[in-house]
């Protein structure tokens, strides 16, 4: 309704809808900060801006009571693995990084390296039916 969006705009319920169509699009849905932190922070924000004023719903005192505080702080679960989830595969990387550091010496130098296999060109008559080269005698 009109009247809700009124005082809901700019509230946490904004910032609720924005991450959950973001990351729901994008496929990693945050649901631990949407669900814990945001939409409980946001439904009584919405309260408090519907009953007080929009205007002390938006202050940093409201913003920074202890019952935000507390919602803020539940939201480091989801985070934290989230972060981890992030950080191991870059970590994985690293470690394997350091493990197989050196290997490369005792190989051949770059001139015997051959990335590709050069083919010769063959007229043909050359080449039988089967795909096998004949020697021409």
């Amino acid at each position: 309704l009109p009247i809700v969006s009124y005082y809901e705009i700019g509230t946490n319920l904004t910032a609720n809808h924005a991450h959950a169509a973001m990351m729901g699009v994008y496929g990693m849905l945050a649901a631990w900060m949407v669900f814990v932190t945001l939409l409980p922070s946001g439904i009584l924000q919405l309260y408090h801006s519907v009953d007080v004023g929009y205007y002390d719903a938006r202050t940093l005192t409201y913003i920074g009571n202890r019952t935000n505080t507390l919602l803020e702080w539940l939201r480091l679960p989801g985070d934290v693995l989230f972060i981890a989830g992030g950080v191991a595969p870059l970590l994985w990387v690293a470690i394997q990084g350091v493990l197989h550091h050196g290997r490369h010496e005792g190989l051949p130098e770059d001139d015997e390296l051959h990335l590709f296999t050069e083919i010769e060109h063959l007229e043909p008559a050359e080449a039988s039916a089967a795909g096998t080269l004949t020697d021409g005698s």
